[in-house]
């Protein structure tokens, strides 16, 4: 499975399952690709779901420094 099929499946995970799930799929995603802007935004996103606003902000900064022009994050 490339990096792309693997970062669909963890957005169609944020659009339809648990948000728990897709935090540890998130955590578990970053260790292979730590550097993954869009993997650190999802993270974000998912965080939000449940109310973890400090730690989501931390992530959306962090996909920012990572990438400048990432407007999504």
């Amino acid at each position: 499975m490339t990096s792309k099929d693997k970062i669909n499946n963890l957005i169609d995970m944020y659009n339809y399952e648990n948000p728990l799930k897709t935090q540890q799929a998130c955590k578990e995603l970053l260790t292979e690709y730590p550097k993954s802007f869009i993997i650190i935004n999802i993270l974000g996103a998912t965080l939000l779901k449940i109310n973890k606003f400090d730690e989501a902000l931390n992530n959306f900064n962090k996909a920012i420094q990572l990438n400048p022009n990432f407007v999504e994050a």
